[in-house]
């Protein structure tokens, strides 16, 4: 997770959440983070949630890469290649993200980093052939600093399951299939069964058992009428229970 203002107060700079400078023939992986740039800038630098200005092989798979900082007369880009040449990045280097940015014009950045580079979400998948499954959108963090994600994120069980990250940024299990995009997983259920753990966020809908006594250290998101079964459902004394309503919430043993 990362995440800046660029200072707090409003300023000028050059702002890059994760900037990749590697020359071939290293290899540049990034996979599940979340970056997120905020503030207001006062002049001509651009920000960038990732920046990629070298000739490296990189391959990039369920990131959320969101730049809403605004002001000034730069751009404010969530997913560029800004290098003169597409060397290293292949039809097949990025997909399966989610970018969010306050204009959409400039959502994306292709060989260089002037306006004529700039590029909507579609532009940027014609001229790379790829990222056909990238998405843009408001991922719904918790808060500016704060880049766990809402139960109602477009983030939510829309990843795919690639270079064996098997864990996130909590520990919290990804599932076998159709994890969480970005740094954060909300624990749900598999095949209507929650498995048995401690976990920072989980989540339980109509239909939803526990498998075995489940402890959730932040937050249980409802959007149904989960049971404990035979089991215990123990929320942490600095967690929280939200989404309950007359009809959403616990049934217990």
């Amino acid at each position: 997770m990362i995440s800046t203002t660029g200072g707090g107060a409003s300023s000028d700079r050059s702002i890059f959440g994760i900037l990749d400078l590697s020359a071939a023939p290293a290899v540049s992986n990034y996979y599940f983070n979340s970056v997120n740039i905020t503030g207001t800038a006062t002049a001509a630098n651009n920000t960038y949630a990732l920046n990629r200005n070298s000739t490296a092989t990189i391959t990039l798979r369920n990131n959320i890469l969101a730049d809403t900082r605004s002001g000034g007369t730069g751009f404010h880009v969530a997913l560029a290649n800004t290098n003169a040449a597409a060397t290293g990045w292949s039809a097949t280097a990025s997909d399966r993200n989610l970018l969010f940015n306050a204009a959409a014009a400039n959502i994306t950045q292709w060989l260089g980093a002037a306006a004529g580079n700039n590029l909507t979400l579609a532009g940027f998948q014609a001229a790379t052939g790829g990222d056909a499954n990238t998405t843009s959108g408001d991922p719904l963090y918790i808060s500016a600093s704060d880049l766990h994600i809402q139960v109602t994120s477009p983030a939510v069980g829309n990843g795919v399951t690639f270079g064996g990250v098997t864990n996130d940024f909590d520990n919290d299990p990804r599932p076998a299939s159709s994890p969480d995009k970005g740094a954060d997983e909300i624990v749900q259920a598999v095949g209507g069964s929650i498995a048995a753990g401690t976990y920072y966020n989980a989540s339980g809908g109509t239909g939803d058992t526990l498998a075995g006594d489940v402890t959730v250290t932040n937050t249980f998101y409802l959007t149904g009428t989960p049971s404990t079964g035979a089991n215990t459902l123990t929320i942490d004394c600095n967690g929280t229970v939200s989404g309950a309503s007359p009809t959403s919430y616990i049934i217990g043993n």
